[in-house]
């Protein structure tokens, strides 16, 4: 026989029809969205875009018509704007400010109805924080007794955070920096002193903006809005400080655009020399528009706060000097004119 019929072809299967190789699926990261805005409702609808929550009179809603953190001054929750020429110590009342939140006690003659924490963004002037907080501990804090609304204050140990930067706030990206630096604050001073993150000042507006165009109204007006979003956000209220020009009676330098987007409005005022010292209040009839009033005949919120001196504090000796006093100041606020008529109450919704 042939020996090519005792031989068998090795049977080779055909090739498979694989598919074709497909790229690996790279893993994406959802990108950030931050949570609703306290007046959109998350839930309804069945898309992932929130829509906005309805609310009905007379239905009970369980919120109050109106909450305050500084009485008839300031709002507890929101954007506002603390203003005043140079030398009407904006910054020490700033501190004296979260003196009184800190401690819920009065200021400027006005109760304080929440008690919390503060978070300083210092954009300017950064090298002062420390003596100034440290003047207002040991001159106020210290002073204050216990409280059976409020919580005790150590002067050593205050729920006071500071930061030495601020994100640009004209960049795209500050209202997401700000929210992280926001959360980090809000969580620690919970975690520290069980008390939550109420007053966020920053100091001042013009360098943490850092506007192109300062005249620009809005430009003013988005960094304005995207505070108030954070201050609704976080439930807390956030007040730059910035400067009036040469006329105060025209308003904060630059754009008017800060001053309509702000809910609160401080002006500091007072009639000042060339050397920066305070005279008498000015006349509220030359200097603020109908829309505003006094409160108070000289800035009591400035009486307690006190000036260290470096060079007793290096010594180890007493570390303040006698109280710092402004009586030619005024404090005046937008949300509560003084009434023409005697004995009126003022009446500010």
């Amino acid at each position: 026989m042939n020996d090519d019929l005792h031989t068998r072809e090795k049977f080779t299967p055909p090739p498979e029809n694989k598919p074709p190789p497909q790229p690996e699926k790279v893993a994406r990261s959802k990108p950030h969205r931050p949570p609703p805005h306290p007046g959109m409702d998350a839930n309804a609808g069945a898309s992932n875009t929130p829509t906005p929550k309805v609310f009905w009179h007379g239905e009970d809603d369980g919120e109050p018509l109106l909450e305050w953190l500084v009485e008839d001054m300031l709002y507890k929750v929101g954007v506002g704007l603390m203003a005043g020429q140079w030398g009407t110590f904006k910054t020490f009342i700033a501190i004296d400010l979260s003196v009184s939140v800190m401690t819920q006690m009065p200021f400027a003659g006005r109760a304080t109805h929440r008690q919390g924490g503060v978070l300083f963004i210092a954009a300017e002037g950064q090298g002062q924080v420390r003596i100034r907080v440290e003047g207002a501990a040991i001159g106020k804090v210290a002073n204050i007794g216990p409280s059976d609304d409020a919580v005790k204050i150590d002067p050593k140990r205050m729920p006071f955070s500071w930061v030495k930067f601020s994100p640009q706030l004209t960049d795209p990206q500050a209202a997401a920096e700000l929210r992280t630096l926001f959360a980090h604050a809000s969580k620690e001073m919970k975690t520290r002193f069980g008390l939550p993150l109420a007053l966020v000042i920053i100091d001042t507006l013009m360098p943490a903006a850092q506007f192109k165009d300062a005249n620009d109204s809005t430009e003013a007006r988005r960094v304005m809005d995207m505070l108030a979003t954070l201050g609704r956000e976080f439930e807390l209220l956030v007040l730059p400080v910035d400067h009036f020009g040469k006329d105060v009676s025209t308003g904060t330098r630059n754009s008017s655009g800060k001053e309509d987007a702000a809910e609160t409005i401080l002006a500091l005022l007072g009639e000042r020399s060339l050397e920066g010292v305070l005279s008498k209040p000015p006349q509220r009839s030359t200097i603020l528009p109908e829309a505003h009033g006094l409160l108070g005949e000289s800035a009591s919120a400035l009486r307690s706060i006190t000036r260290l001196s470096a060079q007793s504090q290096a010594g180890g000796k007493s570390l303040f000097k006698k109280p710092l006093r402004a009586s030619g100041l005024v404090i005046a606020s937008k949300n509560c004119p003084r009434p023409k008529i005697p004995q009126t109450p003022p009446f500010c919704a």
